[in-house]
């Protein structure tokens, strides 16, 4: 039952958090002895009371799709929902939207995650991240959350820039022409 945990949701408290991740850094260092495991589960106890593991596990639970952890790390133990991490900018956000994951969006902006924060290497925003994974749904969820459809990334592209430039599905394509002519209309009134 080593691996049980990553196949299903989060489910239990945060000390079910230490068991799950003492068993991912166990499974990771392929350890070929198992008297090992006990010393690595011990230093992923030490790690946990560290503020940018909790940080790292917010990510981990965005790339999941694990809400329960989502919310518990943010609403229990004060995680922010925005949080960036520090070399690449990356929010949690990002990586739900880069990894398809609606329920795990939803809960981020439920919770209060900023929808323009960039990350380091491109600059760009989680919509322009979910407008290139090709996820209508997260694309609605983002553009119904306010996110900006003018955001460009550093090399200027935007959501205009990625429907006339790549092959995107024509659902989304359609939904995004959809709703840059609403935001014109708009900016005419």
């Amino acid at each position: 039952m080593l691996l049980q945990p990553f196949f299903g949701p989060y489910h239990g408290n945060l000390s079910s958090v230490v068991e799950l991740a003492s068993e991912a850094l166990w499974v990771r260092m392929l350890l070929p002895n198992h008297h090992h495991q006990h010393y690595y589960s011990h230093l992923v106890r030490e790690f946990l009371s560290c503020e940018t593991l909790l940080d790292e596990l917010l990510l981990v639970a965005s790339k999941n799709s694990w809400c329960t952890l989502i919310r518990v790390l943010v609403r229990q133990h004060g995680r922010s929902p925005s949080y960036a991490q520090p070399n690449t900018c990356r929010t949690p956000l990002h990586v739900a939207s880069f990894y398809n994951r609606l329920e795990a969006v939803n809960e981020l902006l439920a919770l209060g995650a900023q929808l323009e924060t960039p990350e380091a290497a491109w600059r760009q925003t989680p919509l322009l991240v979910a407008v290139q994974r090709a996820s209508l749904p997260v694309v609605q969820a983002l553009v119904g959350a306010g996110a900006n459809l003018r955001a460009a990334d550093k090399d200027g592209w935007s959501v205009r820039t990625f429907l006339a430039y790549h092959r995107l599905s024509d659902e989304i394509a359609s939904y995004l022409r959809e709703q840059l002519a609403a935001t014109q209309d708009d900016d005419d009134e």
